[in-house]
């Protein structure tokens, strides 16, 4: 008995976007390059972005897999982006709606929020609180990951479709752009509010947050992080400034209190910190800061906690130093409702109306 009900392939339903990657790889295959992109754009307006940076969840649910390895897929769509981006992008617009929609953040959601809404008829203004647009994409990926220049060729497309962008402008309340007559506002501020670690002693001069250390470095600066730093997290942030740091010259130790198989960072990216000199101490965390040390503990593995993965427990005798010139915090990053004067829930984000939204 035949079943007639569609499928959708796993790299697809893998995909955040949910980019059609069967299709524009087919396209490829055939040759026909700017297809392929026009089937990537049906869903982001960032394949030059995602082709360089993105940490492709596609791959690993990959079919062809079951034969050999996956399909490149990220490096497909930025083949897609150079061969088929060669002509000039023509973004056709539904016939002028009358309705004007201000984003407020110019991060990728913000913009892809703006350009579809532009796409649609809408008049989109974007409100960005830094010098210039782009969000995580400009201050919070390395430009050896990311570089500046495909942020702003992306950006551009979206700015020359239509789109107003005005950046150091910052809005401290959603609602007053509706009294300017807006007929909607979009909150996409980004997750820009450092979690902090809760321990004695983190509030020293030589500790600082993930983002800021990757703000500055992106801005071209050169921060004074010394010799010796620590940098403690197990995602993308940490690792994206631990790699950072050792281009500024430091000896880098990154600590993460589970091992390799439970960190969230992308595990390529792992691996070429450590070729790069990161020293990774994984079952440790720190639980104390003294002025140029850090008491770290070791840690074992329990029950699963409820995000799934096993529950760091701390081994009772097992702490020793850690001695550092810059101490670099990334365990995680949360929205801010209140900064543009919305109601928020525990983690920051905006509290909507579910029945709506």
């Amino acid at each position: 008995m035949k079943c007639n009900k569609p499928t959708t392939a796993p790299c697809r339903e893998a995909c955040p976007a949910g980019i059609d990657v069967p299709r524009y790889i087919r396209h490829i295959r055939d040759g026909h390059f700017e297809k392929a992109l026009a089937v990537i754009r049906e869903r982001i307006p960032f394949p030059f972005v995602c082709g360089y940076a993105c940490v492709h969840p596609c791959e690993a649910k990959c079919a062809r897999s079951q034969f050999d390895e996956a399909i490149a897929i990220r490096m497909l769509k930025r083949v897609a982006a150079e061969k088929g981006g060669r002509k000039p992008v023509k973004i056709s617009r539904r016939p002028p709606t009358g309705k004007r929609v201000a984003v407020i953040g110019s991060g990728p959601c913000g913009l892809t929020a703006a350009h579809y809404l532009n796409v649609l008829g809408h008049r989109v203004t974007v409100y960005e609180a830094l010098p210039l647009p782009g969000g995580m994409l400009r201050y919070g990926i390395p430009g050896y990951r990311l570089p500046e220049e495909i942020v702003d060729r992306e950006i551009g497309l979206i700015w020359d479709s239509g789109v107003e962008i005005i950046a150091g402008a910052p809005v401290s309340s959603a609602e007053a752009l509706k009294e300017k007559g807006y007929d909607a506002v979009l909150a996409a501020t980004g997750a820009w509010k450092p979690t902090r670690m809760g321990i004695p002693g983190e509030d020293s001069p030589n500790i600082l947050d993930g983002l800021s250390f990757l703000m500055q470095v992106n801005e071209g600066k050169s921060p004074a992080i010394g010799r010796k730093v620590i940098v403690v997290g197990g995602g993308n942030t940490a690792v994206d400034a631990g790699r950072a740091a050792i281009r500024l010259g430091a000896e880098v130790v990154q600590i993460y209190r589970r091992t390799f198989s439970e960190m969230p960072a992308n595990g390529e990216e792992v691996i070429e910190a450590v070729e790069e000199g990161v020293r990774v101490e994984y079952l440790t965390t720190p639980v104390k800061i003294e002025e140029d040390h850090a008491i770290c503990i070791r840690m074992r593995l329990g029950d699963a906690d409820a995000s799934g993965r096993p529950t760091p427990i701390p081994i009772a005798g097992s702490e020793y130093r850690l001695r550092f010139d810059t101490l670099i915090v990334a365990i995680g990053q949360s929205a801010d409702a209140a900064s543009v004067n919305l109601d928020g829930r525990k983690d920051g984000t905006v509290c909507a109306d579910q029945g709506s939204l």
